[in-house]
């Protein structure tokens, strides 16, 4: 019979089995559990240790097979990963496993349990994990409770397309030329700014290298320039085509 509650408020279970091997029944019952949940498992984990034999349970609801696998999996592993399960099983894999008896759970129950992955607000790494997180609870149960985890084994993971490199368009001289003749040079900011897009475009270097250029790096006598924050080579770049550039900037 399932879990009742008594007159004080806390529960019991009492079952009868038959072991297999003797064929005499065996009655199994405890009484003094706070909630129905811990009395299901209670009396799961009794068959277990009577018989030796798992499938003999009538009825193996998902919550049960889910708490006993929270209780094996909080003993082995940190708190901070512990925590994550939790928040998974919680947000999606009670609420839609918890009622089941998984004793009966099918490929059709294992393909409505997917649909409602597919349609769950979460980015697909996350449906991902919640997935590889159900199938360890099936395992569990086919360990355990001697349930088939098959329906589920066979869900295949979200694919995940990873976004092409965005390509950039790459200014030839001509092209240059005409956005460098938007510059006015009658203004220090528009020479600074004319100034420093022709160092990137003649040099190749970095923004970032180009922002960091003191006059000491520069000769302008030998057009070229050195930075010992460059990280490939070679140290020296050509100035060669912005001189005057240069020095009116100076």
């Amino acid at each position: 019979m399932p879990a009742t509650k008594q007159n004080d408020g806390l529960w019991r279970f009492q079952k009868v089995i038959v072991d297999p091997i003797t064929g005499e029944k065996i009655r199994l019952r405890k009484r003094g559990y706070k909630s129905k949940r811990d009395a299901e498992i209670a009396e799961a984990s009794a068959i277990i240790e009577a018989t030796s034999q798992p499938e003999l349970l009538d009825e193996v609801l998902g919550k049960v097979v889910i708490d006993d696998f929270i209780s094996y999996k909080d003993a082995t592993i940190n708190a901070r990963s512990m925590q994550k399960k939790n928040r998974m099983i919680n947000a999606f894999i009670l609420p839609n496993l918890g009622n089941l008896d998984l004793n009966k759970f099918t490929n059709l129950h294992a393909r409505k349990y997917y649909d409602k992955l597919i349609h769950f607000e979460a980015s697909l790494n996350q449906k991902n994990a919640i997935l590889d997180l159900t199938k360890s609870i099936f395992y569990h149960a086919e360990t355990n409770f001697g349930i088939s985890a098959q329906p589920i084994r066979r869900l295949q993971k979200f694919k995940i397309i990873k976004s092409k490199r965005r390509l950039f368009d790459v200014y030839d001289i001509e092209d240059f030329e005409k956005f460098n003749s938007t510059f006015s040079e009658d203004t220090e900011y528009e020479l600074t700014l004319k100034t420093f897009f022709n160092v990137l475009f003649w040099t190749g270097a970095r923004r970032g290298e180009a922002k960091g250029l003191k006059w000491n790096d520069i000769c302008i006598r030998h057009t070229n320039y050195t930075t010992s924050s460059l990280k490939s080579e070679p140290p020296h770049r050509s100035l060669r085509a912005i001189p005057s550039l240069l020095e009116s900037h100076r």
